[in-house]
């Protein structure tokens, strides 16, 4: 009966101009597990794979002909979903990632997907698989990353998919985090830690020959080694030294000669495209209101342009074939689900494939628009500004949903946790609003306290949540006890979890004094007042 009034209350509380929203969209259509992802085209152009849940909702690889047919099941995972496969160059293996009940001891596993045999080509109890690499000059061959020399380092090791033999290739001497091979699949390059903790890369002209220091930097930096030249004389590089932000280069490994390839005034340059057996940059994409492409290449850039006519949103190219005739494109929208298409660079001809979602199809979606935010110091700061569709955009609540970090950022395109407040009510601004890297030059010079979002806690109808917030984490897990207790009772405290896992786990971080609305607002579909007309924590009455 208590609950009863509980709920009662809250919808009479609800206010008017919530009527106009469009229908509630259900917790399972945005938070289960996708029925589409990442496919891929086999190396002579022939199928697809991809990844989808089967029967007992594990997610499994798939496959089909390119031009149709019925899918075959390839994995049979029978608890833990697979997030990471790839052809193998020998066009009859497909490689795969797992670990065993969670415990990130990562696992190569090959599927022959003639006979559908699976073989786990890393056998040993408590090792761990850092990356694997193949190429088309070696089809029976896979380059891994293992610590099982030393459970401390990540060695390089050659894998024959036609043996399984497994040899070691290259040691690492205790400070580098990943290796880099060449166009020949040498391994040339490497990318390790100074004690200081910033960056140092280095080279060597062949296996046999010493390690040379190429670049070493301080930890504000960013520098990430990205590919070779095909000639192995020059390495492609992401770099922030001399610039606020990243930018594209190529530099010589014998003169120390710098070229810039791609760059931008307000963004870090972001993915890369490199042609396969070439080794040259052929596009670059740099995240702004929307995705932006920079090209280097005017014949890709042709065929890609007219392949971002296939779908809605912005485009990314996941895989092609040996040929380089096939593509497969990605279309990420703000508003629907994530499109898939194949796409014939001979006939200029794409093939719809798949959604990820297909039960988002049909329902209304709030948009994304890019805002640009200047801070309380006159720093400027990007942001998602995400507003419900069907009442008018004047004093809304506002949830601020800064991503987790610092080093990470947030991207235009459907986002769940921020769909799922906007369709109930919610406005949501999410963005750079605690990234350090993107300011590392004035940010030092300002003091990195000014990049959190404590102003942002003062409006009344304004409140924070996101992933990751660990300073606020033990005592957000104490007011969703108390609000559990509060809505269902003290005897159904595994409510908890359920709630946790439908947010997910976003709502374990939400600031403490702001989980009141957010939790409330999720449980039961009922758009809320701010918490400062109802319900308020004791430390938020302090304040």
């Amino acid at each position: 009966m208590k609950k009863l009034l509980i709920l009662a209350t809250l919808v009479a509380w609800a206010p008017v101009a919530f009527a106009e929203l469009p229908p509630l969209i259900p917790r399972d259509v945005l938070f289960s597990a996708a029925e589409f992802l990442t496919p891929s085209v086999s190396p002579d152009g022939k199928r697809i794979a991809w990844l989808a849940p089967d029967d007992n909702h594990v997610q499994q690889i798939w496959m089909r002909p390119l031009d149709g047919g019925d899918a075959k099941q390839l994995s049979h995972e029978k608890k833990r979903p697979i997030y990471q496969y790839a052809w193998a160059d020998d066009n009859s293996t497909i490689l795969y990632q797992q670990d065993s009940d969670g415990d990130e001891n990562w696992h190569l596993y090959a599927i022959d997907v003639a006979t559908g045999n699976v073989r786990d080509l890393t056998p040993w109890q408590g090792i761990h698989l850092d990356a694997f690499r193949t190429d088309r000059k070696r089809p029976h061959e896979v380059l891994v990353g293992l610590n099982l020399r030393d459970r401390r380092f990540i060695d390089m090791h050659r894998i024959d998919l036609r043996t399984g033999a497994v040899t070691l290739d290259t040691r690492n001497p205790g400070d580098v985090v990943a290796f880099i091979a060449d166009a020949d699949m040498v391994v040339r390059g490497a990318q390790a830690t100074t004690p200081e903790g910033g960056h140092e890369i280095r080279w060597r002209a062949d296996a046999k020959s010493p390690w040379r220091v190429l670049v070493r930097t301080g930890p504000d930096e960013v520098v990430e080694l990205v590919d070779f030249s095909a000639d192995g004389k020059s390495v492609i590089m992401r770099t922030s030294i001399g610039s606020d932000k990243v930018r594209l280069v190529e530099r010589n490994l014998a003169t120390g000669a710098q070229k810039e390839l791609a760059s931008d005034d307000e963004v870090d340059v972001d993915n890369v495209v490199i042609h396969p057996t070439r080794h040259v940059v052929q596009a670059a994409a740099f995240e702004k209101a929307t995705r932006e492409w920079k090209f280097l290449d005017k014949t890709f850039e042709a065929d890609f342009e007219q392949m971002t006519k296939l779908g809605d949103g912005a485009v990314a190219l996941l895989a092609r074939d040996h040929a380089d005739r096939v593509w497969i494109a990605e279309f990420m929208s703000d508003h629907g689900p994530i499109q898939y298409y194949a796409f014939d660079r001979a006939s200029k001809k794409g093939t719809f494939i798949a959604v990820h979602r297909p039960k988002l199809k049909g329902l209304v979606l709030a948009p994304m628009k890019g805002v640009s935010i200047t801070a309380r110091d006159g720093l400027k700061l990007a942001g998602y500004l995400t507003l419900p569709q069907g009442v008018e955009a004047k004093n809304l609540p506002l949830v601020l949903f800064p991503h987790g970090g610092p080093w990470a950022r947030d991207t235009w395109g459907y986002n769940r946790d921020v769909q799922l407040l906007a369709n109930r009510g919610y406005a949501v601004l999410a963005g750079e609003l605690s990234r350090l890297d993107r300011l590392r030059q004035e940010i030092p010079a300002r003091g990195r306290s000014s990049m959190g979002t404590q102003d942002a806690r003062r409006p009344r109808r304004c409140r924070a949540m996101g992933g990751r917030r660990g300073h606020c984490r033990s005592e957000a897990r104490r007011d969703l006890r108390r609000l559990v207790r509060r809505l269902l009772g003290a005897r159904r405290r595994d409510v908890l979890a359920r709630c946790v896992s439908l947010l997910g786990r976003h709502l374990r971080c939400v600031q403490s004094h702001d989980v009141h609305e957010i939790d409330s607002a999720v449980l039961d579909g009922v758009p809320l007042d701010p918490p400062a007309t109802r319900w308020r924590s004791r430390r938020s009455e302090r304040r």
